[in-house]
């Protein structure tokens, strides 16, 4: 059966409608499934804060290491997603060996409520006015020095993972959770924006 010019131009553009609709139905799925991972970045932020609280618990853990044939049945396990999300790169232990530094410092201002650890991961000095001047300044630099860290901390996050850095406010919302959880007794933790409770 001859097929007329108008004929074939309406099954072409039938056809090239039906690829236009296929395409933008699969970059849907591609954006639906490109999601920030949360559960990898919150386990990830929470082996770090525990790793940097708790260097000594983890010195001793290392002297009961496991059995080579128990290690051997660990290399053979598929690696988690969690696990494949990186905060241990060369920048992000230098900033943590920084942090380990002062880490003694800190637990003692968190402690005293004179620090307080916020919703977005950063640190912010709750001293009364009546805490000495010179007390108040060692109170102020150790918050600055801190929050420095953890700024670059969440920079390499972002830059070492592929993140957009659209995604920082999460990323620090994840940290943020860590950061409280670990804190010590008496730390002031910020539960919503402006609203301060003390563990």
């Amino acid at each position: 059966m001859l097929q007329t010019p108008a004929l074939i131009l309406k099954k072409m553009s039938n056809s090239l409608f039906s690829w236009v609709l296929i395409f933008f139905v699969g970059i849907s799925c591609v954006t639906v499934n490109v999601n920030f991972p949360e559960g990898a970045v919150q386990k990830a932020a929470d082996d770090y804060v525990k790793e940097l609280y708790n260097a000594k618990e983890k010195d001793e853990a290392a002297d009961k290491k496991p059995s080579s044939l128990f290690r051997f049945h660990l290399s053979l396990m598929p690696v988690a997603h969690a696990q494949e999300f990186k905060v241990d790169t060369a920048k992000a232990k230098e900033i943590q060996a920084r942090q380990k530094a002062r880490i003694s410092d800190l637990m003692e201002h968190l402690k005293a409520g004179q620090i307080g650890e916020t919703t977005d991961g950063l640190l912010e000095v709750k001293a009364s006015s009546d805490t000495k001047p010179i007390l108040m300044k060692k109170i102020e630099k150790l918050v600055q020095d801190e929050n420095a860290d953890r700024d670059a901390l969440y920079d390499e996050v972002i830059s070492s993972n592929g993140l957009s850095a659209s995604v920082r406010n999460q990323v620090q919302a994840s940290f943020a959770k860590s950061f409280q959880g670990a804190a010590p007794k008496g730390t002031l933790v910020e539960s919503a924006k402006g609203k301060w409770d003390k563990k």
